[in-house]
């Protein structure tokens, strides 16, 4: 899917669910997780179970709090997600992702032990990597972004200072190449 994937990417619409039983087998979803309401846990569905139970595929911790992740199918309970607007659907053009029974044998084929990392490989790497076979994490990317302004912008703001006292301004420049390196260019 390559630079489809990319244009896919860029508009990618997100909306609210507001009864379990609309979602769909292979559908990409996304609730916030336990850390953060900013952070967002990202799964495939499997199936409607009834209620407000549906079956997911996801990348998670073997246990809770576990530095250990996996791919596996669960059960959960969406139902405080939706009366709190906070399930959401990640839609994509029927020509802009695989089909159903496409994403969820993807799915899977990942099940067992899982290379989690929260900037390169997180769940939301692997449900949309499902869906449409980009490798991507808005999220990740979006933090990567705002943590390299930060550092940018202090790193800016302490240069000014160093300079103003007869500091160099040559390590400068160092910082913000070992930044960028860390954080990955735009």
């Amino acid at each position: 899917m390559g630079i489809l994937s990319m244009i896919v990417y860029a508009a990618e619409n997100v909306s609210n669910i507001l009864k379990a039983r609309k979602l769909q087998c292979g559908d990409h979803v996304s609730w916030p997780t336990d850390m953060s309401s900013k952070l967002r846990h990202h799964a495939i569905v499997l199936a409607y179970k009834g209620e407000d139970i549906i079956r997911v595929i996801h990348a998670t911790p073997k246990v809770p709090g576990s530095e250990q992740y996996e791919v596996r199918e669960d059960g959960v309970d969406v139902g405080g997600y939706i009366k709190e607007r906070s399930l959401k659907l990640h839609e994509y053009g029927p020509d802009e992702c695989y089909d159903q029974l496409e994403v969820v044998d993807r799915a899977r084929s990942m099940i067992g032990p899982f290379a989690y990392n929260e900037w390169d490989n997180n769940c939301e790497h692997f449900a949309r990597w499902c869906k449409t076979g980009d490798f991507k994490s808005e999220q990740a990317e979006k933090w990567r972004r705002k943590i390299k302004k930060a550092i940018h912008s202090g790193l800016q703001t302490s240069a000014n200072g160093a300079r103003g006292s007869g500091g160099s301004g040559p390590t400068l420049g160092i910082l913000i190449d070992i930044a960028d390196k860390l954080l990955g260019d735009d």
